[in-house]
């Protein structure tokens, strides 16, 4: 019961959803959330380690970047739940289609 708890708090965030939502559909480093997000680096650090903590991502180097994908299976069929029932997705659609405009790693990076 616990854990169940844990897990719904965490989500309860909407930066924190908007972030598991997004690496459900594909890896990403910092530097690209950070273009997604309407974030400070720090804000984004402190929400990563959250999820880091409760093994619901993961993080893995990959050349340059330190790339990061979700881990939980429960948690990625909760995602689905919740996208499912949502009233507005609006958000998640507009964070799908910006993800897949991000093909130039090395120049947003660089910013």
């Amino acid at each position: 019961m616990k854990q169940t708890l844990n897990i719904l708090k965490i989500l309860s965030d909407e930066n924190r959803l908007r972030i598991l939502f997004m690496l459900k559909e594909k890896k990403l480093c910092v530097c690209e959330m950070l273009e997604l997000l309407n974030i400070t680096g720090a804000t984004l650090s402190s929400h990563l380690k959250i999820l880091n903590l409760n093994k619901i991502i993961e993080s893995k180097r990959e050349g340059r970047w330190i790339e990061y994908c979700l881990t939980d299976k429960k948690t990625i069929k909760l995602l689905e739940y919740i996208e499912n029932n949502m009233n507005n997705k609006l958000t998640i659609m507009n964070d799908r289609k910006k993800i897949k405009t991000l093909n130039a790693r090395e120049s947003i990076c660089k910013k």
